[in-house]
């Protein structure tokens, strides 16, 4: 509880932007906190129990295989983090076999659960309705803290494990005289339980009806209010596997009543069936349009994710058959499968072009066994699973406290339900849901523990015992203080990666602000913006060094900043920088499209073309679809001169983003590369005409025509780009210079002295504005623009042309001298030049 007093707030705080690990570090340290001091109690008691049962071989034995898988898994670190997820669960195991000895203790546990469900109901019911009340924002989109509906599988098998249960505690509570009247074996005469809510010495229910009556419909509510989130998410695996569970559970039930039971419970069977169909249809008119094509699709076996589900189950197969014995380690299956599957799954949706694959699971836990730990772990898992149903049902069948019979039964029908949704996901993996697997799991354990061989239930579960000396007071406070040294180191272990992921989300958001920052033209803000993004980014894999989205998130900074170096130099060591925590991220996390192209950017950006282009080629390997990477591919091809290969890559990204204008400048700059002018020419248009509104595109469509000698399409082309960027000097410029070439000489006399007005430094138009001058007869003005060239940019193009022009006037004047033609005016501006 003081656990979930801490995660909490950090889970539903819309900065932490869904902190789903808090849920697990939550349940890791609340289980290891409850076995210290159950260890502390026990050495102070000079003994350690715990409840005995064939099943705790299993498991441990299961997850002491997950852990030998580690030391030889090629992807340790993501071993160990799920590990950690096993581990935590486990934990939870242990602490309630520890824990549990009866049936009414079981009882109080069910009730805190549903207790925990009706909030998370009600919540569900809002969400359904349209209302959040806590999110987050993240580049503009709303995203939810609670998210239930975001992924219906989870929210799911957290439910059928459940509902059954509460239905199970609802159950009318007059058991013993359901007993009595030949619904089961009766109690033996003059024998109580242990404790169990229905145990008494006078054989009638303990504690009094009114509140029993209360919890019966506590439980009720809480299952109905469950059995609506069911219906509002709608998993469809849950609720076909709740509706075998249920099947089983009842043919189960009537074979234990024997001849009596069968002749009432199969027509009260059939017609529940009919009732729940009807109720099915019903519900199914009201159902959101978008689940009910979800559930036509199903009904006729096109699975709306068939193909994706496939990729995953062909992988996994794939890698198991590769290892078959040992497997590839337990939970490494996102990391090994990622660049296998990688190509196949971006081709089969387009949304998914933009996104980064972050592969999670391979839609079947049993395959993804296979695929993790082999043979070996997939049999022991498989064989505590059934374990655990197999002694639900003998609970059921052989108990005769009626709690633990009721308990039993609801349990099977939960364990079906969610070993068959885990055929199409894997919940099995997912806190929400299969912490309540492990509490049930060891409620049969100690429910197992006790039944006698013969059938009858015994006083208590069979205990196993440890005994030893008691410690002293000092002896107790030391083992005390060392279990709380141990549970703050492990506390910092599992704590650590949260916080690291929640910096590597802030460094997002800090790179983020830089782009805006730059969009705004505050260059020195931008700087400070992605300076903040890497010292974040690089505390951040300080704490938790096996986070590859924490140095890729570093290499983007890293290398974003080097933009701003002042030096060559700085900005080459900057670079490398970017390069080694790109490589970093590669080796974390090899089969990622975006990092690739992400190490291409920064080596194309050091000018190392032969790198940026093998890695340009990985990106586009792995992510096909993204545009930007086949983009990425045609520039640094175009840098080296292939122009021809650089244009088919173009060409893909037109036909994938037609509505791009920087497309048709890629295409454009590779055709002015090949010499193909009228292609160049229709390449700008094409731009102008996807992005009409803006200036820079419209002045690029004027230039090109200014260079194809076009005058009198660039003149209205310019026309539009003066209208779209009234203090642009280059636009007057540019229609200045058309203007003049069509005659138009004081027209552009004035469109080129408002192009200097705007823009001193603006050097074409001076030049162009002195050959004006010199064609409307003032050479005194035109020499004094030509010599402010001269003298203030020597080394440009303007410069140089300007001091040929002085030059060649200094030859007429001294030609016209001798000739006797040259005017007083003339004679004053030529002695000034």
């Amino acid at each position: 509880m003081i656990a979930l007093v801490v995660a909490v707030p950090l889970v539903i705080h819309p900065r932490s932007q869904n902190l789903a690990d808090v849920k697990d570090v939550t349940l890791g340290l609340g289980a290891a906190a409850g076995l210290g001091l159950w260890l502390v109690a026990g050495l102070a008691q000079g003994r350690l129990s715990w409840v005995r049962s064939r099943l705790n071989a299993l498991v441990l034995a299961f997850a002491a295989w997950a852990a030998i898988t580690i030391i030889y898994a090629q992807f340790r670190y993501v071993a160990v983090s799920e590990f950690g997820r096993l581990a935590a669960n486990v934990g939870l195991y242990l602490l309630a076999i520890t824990c549990l000895r009866t049936s009414k203790q079981v009882t109080r546990v069910i009730i805190a659960a549903c207790l925990g469900s009706i909030p998370v109901s009600i919540y569900a019911f809002a969400q359904a309705m349209g209302k959040d009340f806590i999110t987050y924002k993240v580049q503009g989109d709303v995203g939810r803290v609670f998210s239930f509906f975001g992924n219906a599988t989870y929210f799911g098998g957290y439910l059928i494990l459940l509902i059954p249960v509460a239905i199970a505690l609802a159950w009318p509570k007059n058991r013993e005289g359901q007993e009595a009247n030949g619904a089961g074996p009766s109690r033996p005469p003059g024998r109580t339980g242990r404790g169990g809510p229905f145990d008494s010495a006078q054989g009638r229910p303990s504690g009094s009806p009114r509140g029993r009556s209360g919890v019966s419909a506590f439980t009720a509510l809480a299952a109905l209010l469950m059995l609506v989130s069911l219906y509002l998410s709608y998993t469809i695996s849950g609720v076909i596997g709740l509706g075998l569970g249920v099947t089983v559970a009842a043919s189960l039930a009537m074979l234990r009543g024997g001849r009596k039971a069968l002749r009432v419970g199969v027509p009260a069977f059939l017609m529940g069936a009919v009732v729940l169909g009807a109720l099915g249809l019903l519900a199914y008119r009201y159902m959101p349009k978008k689940q009910q094509r979800r559930v036509e699709k199903v009904v006729h076996f096109q699975d709306p994710y068939a193909r994706e589900r496939q990729l995953h189950w062909r992988t996994a197969f794939q890698l198991f058959k590769e290892k078959p014995v040992l497997g590839n380690g337990y939970g490494t299956f996102r990391a090994v499968a990622l660049g296998r599957m990688a190509t196949e799954w971006y081709m089969q949706q387009p949304k998914r072009r933009q996104g980064m694959l972050a592969l999670g699971y391979a839609h079947n836990e049993y395959l993804q066994s296979l695929a993790d730990s082999g043979l070996v772990g997939g049999v022991l898992f498989v064989a505590m699973l059934l374990a655990g149903l197999g002694l639900a049902i003998k609970v059921f069948w052989r108990a005769e406290d009626p709690t633990w019979r009721h308990l039993g039964l609801a349990v099977a029908v939960a364990f079906i339900a969610f070993y068959f949704q885990n055929f199409f996901g894997v919940t099995f993996r997912q806190t929400g849901a299969v912490t309540f697997f492990w509490l049930w799991l060891a409620m049969l354990a100690v429910a197992g523990a006790g039944l006698a061989k013969g059938g009858s239930e015994s006083g208590a579960p069979s205990v196993g015992e440890l005994r030893f000396r008691r410690l002293s007071l000092a002896g107790v406070a030391v083992a005390a203080l060392a279990v709380a040294a141990a549970l703050v180191v492990l506390a910092w272990m599992v704590i650590t990666p949260v916080r690291a992921s929640a910096l590597v989300r802030a460094s997002e958001k800090a790179a983020l602000n830089a782009k805006d920052a730059l969009g705004a033209g505050q260059m020195q803000t931008a700087a400070q913006w992605f300076a903040a993004s890497a010292a974040i980014a690089r505390k951040a894999v300080e704490m938790c060094p096996y986070s590859a989205t924490g140095y890729y998130q570093l290499a983007f900074a890293e290398a974003q900043l080097g933009q701003f170096e002042p030096t060559p130099e700085a900005k080459q060591a900057q670079l490398e920088k970017a390069v080694a925590a790109n490589r970093r991220a590669l080796a974390l996390m090899p089969g990622s499209g975006p990092m690739y192209y992400s190490l291409g950017v920064t080596y194309k950006l050091l000018g190392k073309l032969a790198e940026a282009e093998v890695a340009f080629r990985e990106a586009v390997r792995l992510t096909p679809t993204i545009f930007e990477h086949q983009a990425g591919m045609a520039e640094v091809l175009l840098a080296e001169g292939k122009l021809k290969e650089a244009e088919s890559y173009a060409r893909k990204v037109a036909h994938m983003a037609r509505r791009n204008p920087k497309v048709y400048i890629l295409l454009r700059d590779i055709h002015r590369a090949q010499g193909d002018f009228d292609a160049m020419l229709r390449d700008v248009k094409a731009a102008a005409r996807v992005a009409p509104k803006d200036p820079a595109l419209q002045g690029q469509v004027a230039e090109v025509l200014l260079e194809r000698k076009q005058y009198r399409e660039a003149l209205d082309a310019c026309q539009k780009w003066v209208s779209l960027a009234p203090e642009s000097a280059a636009a007057y410029g540019a229609l200045g210079f058309a203007q003049y070439k069509l005659g138009q000489v004081e027209a552009a006399r004035a469109s080129l002295e408002k192009a200097l007005s705007l823009d001193a430094n603006e050097r074409q138009a001076r030049l162009c504005l002195a050959r004006v001058l010199l064609a409307l007869n003032r050479p005194e003005a035109a020499v004094q623009h030509l010599t402010y060239l001269a003298v203030n940019y020597p080394d440009t193009p303007e410069g140089r042309a300007a001091r040929a022009a002085i030059e060649r006037a200094r030859q007429r004047t001294a030609a016209d001298r001798q000739r006797g033609l040259l005017a007083p005016g003339v004679r004053g501006a030529a002695r000034h030049g």
